[in-house]
């Protein structure tokens, strides 16, 4: 089988399992994955390729057929097994190995799976070399080497605990009663490793075992409707707070001790000023969609705000470019400089958790200074192609705008009242988001009842 070209997404390989993805498929990627280092003068022989995969179901297939496409051209590969995604950024910044591959689907269904492929230091493949990934798989010719490449098994548990270790003080850290909710993912498999050494830190441990079918909810904390019970449980518990995970644990939402969830660019807000307030003036990446109280509160600490595209890959290189001290996006993603300017989520919570402690402030205070402005966000399905909606807004509003930008779909500014909105289509659905953003809660209600009308789609769930 080929793998159907609508996989090959912008960041990573991603469909849904065996129609569009399969070990066939992945198999030949893996070999095309190769071609791409022997391009730049890297021999198979010369490689070592670290594998991981997630809890899904079809990942153990997944990730042997991989194996099996480098072996056949003469990679030595280290199968990782089981591991979170920030266990697979520790081995490629720390451990020397020369590429990477994670068997995932991250926040998706049960149906789905896929491939996250990085360079070693933590460099993915770029949206243009995964098109070539593509290509070259649809060619494979299928040769061998008389010598296949060896397989070893690898694990590194205790060197990555310490690596996240070593960013809190555990002495700065008050006793916390937490819950922590992994959706059956990854990050069930790696909190305890962490946990284990901060006895102050008490948990109560939802859905911790890994399983791929999801009996409990999807793995995706960004949706409500998946955040739920945690945010009765933090309520129940009296918890100081609580985190939500999804599959591969590179996305994390926190609840807040009223039992609120919390954005990601509340997040990012709360953790730009620790970084500000640690490492004076320095510039903080985010996405678009967040709200303006985050560059606010960056500008306010004597940080540089730096507004870029949605996306990992887009948001880990444009840290590189600036020099970033730390970048968030709303979906829950959080970059760390000082972790190869990567996501992990498990970093995230600890930081949380000694931002806590030295403020005496609870969450709920400390998510207070974002909640400045009247912030909406949301998916809308569309009976028409989203071009022709985006069109319809566009031609309506563009005209008044004071600022245009074309970043990341279209955000149009405006003032006298100040106002903003960003509309951005789907590549694979017939839907778009819709984020808007004032000073009132009347004004912003009222601009997505116009915006909504010109668009004649039907409104998703919370963002």
């Amino acid at each position: 089988m080929r793998a159907d070209p609508a996989i090959f997404k912008s960041y990573d390989i991603r469909g849904v399992y065996p129609t569009q993805i399969n070990e066939d498929a992945v198999y030949c990627i893996a070999r095309a994955f190769v071609h791409l280092f022997e391009r730049s003068g890297k021999k198979p022989v010369e490689m070592k390729v670290i594998v991981g995969r997630d809890m899904r179901l079809s990942s153990p297939g997944l990730c042997l057929a991989f194996i099996d496409g480098l072996r056949s051209v003469g990679v030595s590969v280290f199968d990782a097994g089981l591991i979170a995604i920030d266990q697979m950024y520790f081995a490629l910044g720390e451990l020397g190995f020369t590429a990477g591959a994670m068997i995932t689907a991250s926040h998706n269904p049960k149906e789905y799976n896929g491939v996250k492929l990085y360079r070693g230091g933590v460099d993915m493949v770029s949206a243009e070399e995964i098109q070539e990934l593509r290509i070259m798989s649809e060619r494979d010719d299928g040769r061998t080497v008389d010598s296949a490449g060896t397989v070893e098994a690898v694990s590194f548990d205790d060197a990555y605990a310490s690596k996240i270790l070593a960013f809190a003080d555990p002495s700065a850290l008050k006793p916390f009663s937490v819950v922590l909710d992994a959706g059956n993912g990854m990050a069930g498999r790696v909190f305890p490793l962490v946990l284990r050494n901060l006895p102050r830190i008490k948990y109560t441990a939802l859905y911790f075992e890994p399983d791929g079918s999801f009996p409990n909810h999807e793995p995706n904390p960004e949706r409500l409707e998946n955040t739920r019970e945690i945010q009765k449980m933090v309520v129940k518990t009296k918890a100081d707070f609580g985190a939500a995970f999804d599959g591969d644990a590179d996305r994390i939402t926190l609840i807040d001790d009223k039992g609120d969830a919390l954005r990601g660019d509340v997040i990012t807000g709360i953790l730009a000023k620790h970084f500000l307030q640690k490492y004076g003036k320095g510039p903080i990446v985010y996405n678009v969609l967040c709200t303006r109280a985050v560059r606010d509160i960056i500008e306010k600490n004597g940080g540089t705000p730096v507004e870029w595209k949605t996306g990992h890959t887009h948001m880990k290189r444009k840290m590189r470019e600036v020099g970033a001290i730390f970048g968030g996006e709303l979906s829950g993603h959080l970059f760390f400089r000082d972790f190869y300017f990567a996501e992990s989520s498990t970093l995230a919570f600890l930081l949380m958790c000694e931002i806590i402690s030295k403020s005496g402030k609870k969450l709920s205070e400390l998510a207070q200074e974002l909640r400045t402005y009247a912030y909406w966000s949301r998916y809308i399905y569309l009976d028409d192609v989203p071009a022709a909606a985006i069109a319809r807004v566009k031609e309506t509003y563009q005209p008044r705008a004071a600022r245009i930008d074309g970043i990341d779909g279209l955000t149009l500014h405006f003032q006298n009242p100040w106002w903003w909105f960003n509309i951005r289509p789907s590549n694979t659905e017939t839907r778009i988001s819709l984020t808007i953003e004032s000073a009132h809660q009347v004004f912003t209600e009222e601009k997505k009842k116009e915006i909504l009308a010109l668009t004649g789609g039907r409104v998703a769930g919370d963002a």
